[in-house]
């Protein structure tokens, strides 16, 4: 994680991991650090890490549980405890390069360009690899089935399967890259919601409270793309988010943790704020 919320006394406040030192946790803020999660208050400490340069982040304390669904939760599972994990506040950490990569063939199957794998005609071996450079079938490591999503430069980068709108609400919950068409795009202070839909059905996507925390000015910028949406209702305008599927009351619902995973029209945030720069002042 990267920011962990201080308490101490009716003070309140966000702290972030590479701000204070190992000697002023241990002095100042030791046993006053929860996870920022809204309503989750599971203790957290302060840690660095030397491999690969240093890192500071803050990590759950053993005998300390977060609420269900909390996107910091760590879930233990099988003897060399592998497990799902879900790095930051509520960020995913995938190689950038990978993420464009699934992002790029998820737009091309929305558009057409690119067939089904179910379409394709041609065998596939059981050691293939797949058409993402930084991905390896063999194994195909999801959430679900208790891999690691993580920034170690030894992990493979986990295989993210492609989701229409209809096939994403039926899916076991896990992350996926999933492609719709936008019907609407709603701002709030506290999130913003896409919502999607293919020929059957709809799906909100949700930029939340964890996106808003990690990265609070792309949180405010992401008006570019309601602004790009209105703008272009006069043709189709295909989102392709990879997100983590969420079971809610009111069904199955998306959530996006990071700017860099959302495109509308094979665009990103910074693509669109530039177009939309050409057009109007956003």
């Amino acid at each position: 994680m990267r920011q962990a919320l201080y308490l101490n006394d009716g003070e309140k406040k966000l702290i972030l991991a590479e701000s204070i030192t190992k000697a002023e946790y241990e002095e100042i803020y030791k046993g006053k650090l929860f996870c920022p999660i809204n309503g989750c208050s599971a203790e957290v400490a302060h840690k660095e890490r030397q491999k690969g340069g240093e890192t500071s982040y803050f990590s759950t304390l053993p005998n300390s549980e977060h609420i269900e669904n909390c996107p910091n939760k760590v879930d233990r599972d099988g003897e060399r405890a592998r497990r799902i994990s879900i790095e930051g506040v509520g960020g995913v950490e995938l190689n950038e390069s990978h993420a464009r990569n699934v992002i790029r063939d998820t737009y091309k199957l929305a558009t057409g360009k690119k067939k089904k794998s179910s379409e394709r005609k041609q065998s596939k071996s059981k050691s293939s690899i797949t058409s993402d450079k930084n991905s390896v079938s063999e194994v195909k490591t999801t959430i679900a089935g208790g891999g690691v999503i993580g920034k170690r430069s030894a992990d493979k980068q986990p295989y993210i399967y492609k989701k229409s709108v209809s096939d994403f609400l039926i899916s076991p919950i896990d992350i996926y890259s999933v492609y719709g068409e936008v019907e609407s795009i709603d701002i709030s202070d506290e999130e913003v919601i896409f919502t999607i839909k293919d020929s059957k059905n709809k799906l909100s996507i949700h930029a939340g409270n964890p996106f808003k925390i990690n990265y609070p000015q792309e949180f405010k910028l992401l008006n570019a793309f309601k602004m790009y949406f209105d703008s272009n209702r006069n043709s189709p305008v295909i989102c392709v988010c990879i997100c983590i599927s969420k079971s809610t009351p009111n069904g199955i619902v998306a959530e996006v943790m990071d700017y860099r995973n959302i495109y509308i029209n094979n665009l990103n945030l910074t693509q669109v704020i530039n177009y939309m720069n050409q057009h109007t002042l956003i």
